[in-house]
């Protein structure tokens, strides 16, 4: 599709009274106009202009008639060079003017003449930006085949699976919830499911090789997605370069990931789970990302991980899990930011023989505790708020945890339960830490643990605020513990 439309620009020219003829002037001038995106219009310009005035054959009726004779010379590397010519005639009506004072001279001849009014438009075309086909972002490979599974599609398993790698899949609610079944959707390298109607990045290249980042936002409503049965819903195995977006998931496994690599997760739901499922489980996969996550009503971990998975989880919010709600093992290694974990059958976040970077994080109401860190482990926390747990708010055993700038709140569910508990040379690096109403201790640590406690106030516990014993070492500065149902500092 091309373009066209009038140019912005400057036309502009000099002249100078010649000494030949009663008035003739030579004019020398140029022209530029341009706009973004169209082909710019400049060039030189000359103009000869001669004019005879007061005609002795009209001087009868008549008086101020004129020819003008012209000829005027452009040239730009857009039009090329143009000329034309000029004969014009003007012949004033209304009689001869009477009682004739004098001739007008040349200059006032000048000054009685009307404006000259450029005669042109100078306008452009520019052809419509000519997109290659559409660009998977993460591949940089076309996206060849573009697939819509809704309500009635037959078979969405096959349907995805024919659309093959670097396919578009849309998943689109306009006419219900799409139901597969008792089968498994397995995607395919490169693959991207979105739901109808949500906005997702793509990529297209220009005629001249450059590729530009697109908007694209496919027709239709949001899909939910289901499957009977507790296998796996959309199983990501050994596919590199999946995305799923903007989608509702539900029943089974509703995501597996499986030795795969750079995969996206994104405005996504994962209402529930079979009762031996989990809500999502990643498996020896690196560079998963979540993003805008919500898991809710799984049979076991919201969210599990293990032997060597790494990712990055932004805004992932765990409720009601079977087990624990979020759930690092084997060496795997994740960054969260922004988590939410609440009302888990058991811990709200563990992780054995792994380690966690953790910012912003509110966990509350688990069956168990709300962090345990256990098997050589490592979790750098900043920004945690811990509240009514069943067991401690947190549990360190031969691990280290680094905890800044965070609450343990209301650890009243059950009694002698604890703020803290760290054990078997687990260590402790704690700065500016909130520990009330807690119905045990407020910080107990045990078997060879090393601990660095500083900025902190413990308030308002059932027993010792710091109780220290086989063999720990603790190193406080600027610890405040207030109103402590035994003594402040026990050490054993």
């Amino acid at each position: 599709m091309g373009e066209e439309r009038a140019l912005p620009g400057v036309d502009f020219e000099v002249g100078k009274k010649l000494p030949f003829f009663e008035d003739s002037r030579f004019f020398v001038g140029g022209y530029h106009y341009d706009a973004s995106g169209f082909e710019k219009v400049s060039g030189p310009k000359l103009r000869l202009e001669m004019r005879f005035h007061d005609l002795p054959i009209f001087s009868s009726f008549s008086q101020g008639s004129r020819v003008t004779l012209g000829a005027e010379y452009k040239e730009d590397s857009v039009r090329g060079s143009e000329s034309f010519g000029l004969v014009q005639l003007r012949i004033p009506f209304g009689g001869k003017v009477k009682n004739k004072k004098r001739n007008l001279n040349s200059l006032e001849k000048r000054m009685m003449e009307t404006v000259k009014r450029d005669d042109d438009i100078i306008t452009s075309e520019r052809q419509g930006d000519t997109l290659m086909p559409l660009l998977n972002p993460k591949t940089g490979q076309v996206i060849n085949i573009v697939e819509i599974i809704d309500a009635s599609t037959v078979n969405v398993a096959s349907t995805v699976a024919t659309a093959g790698q670097n396919s578009l899949i849309i998943a689109d609610g306009s006419q219900g919830s799409i139901n597969v079944g008792g089968t498994t959707v397995n995607t395919s390298p490169g693959q991207i499911i979105v739901g109808g109607g949500q906005l997702i990045t793509l990529q297209a290249q220009k005629p001249n090789g450059s590729v530009i980042d697109m908007s694209y936002t496919p027709l239709g409503q949001r899909g939910s997605i289901s499957r009977t049965g507790s296998g796996e819903l959309i199983y990501v195995n050994n596919d590199d370069d999946v995305t799923i977006a903007g989608v509702d998931l539900a029943g089974a496994r509703p995501i597996r990931i499986n030795n795969s690599q750079n995969v996206d997760v994104k405005n996504t739901n994962i209402l529930s789970s079979a009762g031996n499922r989990q809500g999502a489980y990643i498996h020896n996969s690196s560079s998963v990302n979540f993003e805008n996550v919500s898991i809710s009503n799984t049979g076991r971990q919201g969210l599990l991980m293990t032997s060597n998975s790494t990712g990055t989880f932004t805004n992932l919010n765990v409720d009601n899990s079977g087990r624990e709600g979020v759930y690092l093992t084997s060496n795997s290694s994740s960054v969260f930011n922004n988590l939410s974990i609440s009302n888990t059958s058991s811990e709200g976040f563990e992780v054995a023989n792994s380690s966690a970077i953790i910012t912003n994080a509110n966990i509350s109401n688990t069956n168990r505790e709300g962090f345990r860190i256990r098997n050589g482990s490592t979790v750098t926390a900043d920004n945690i708020d811990i509240s009514k747990t069943g067991s401690e708010a947190i549990e360190v055993y031969n691990s280290v945890l680094n905890l800044s700038n965070s609450s343990i709140k209301d650890i009243d569910v059950n009694s002698n339960r604890d703020g803290i508990y760290a054990t078997n040379n687990a260590t402790l690096n704690l700065d500016n830490i909130v520990i009330d109403n807690v119905t045990s201790q407020g910080i107990i640590t045990t078997n060879n643990t090393t601990s660095s406690i500083n900025n902190s106030t413990i308030s308002n516990v059932g027993h010792q605020g710091l109780y220290f014993s086989g063999n720990s070492n603790a190193n406080l500065n600027n610890v405040d513990i207030i109103n402590a149902g035994r003594q402040g500092l026990y050490t054993n």
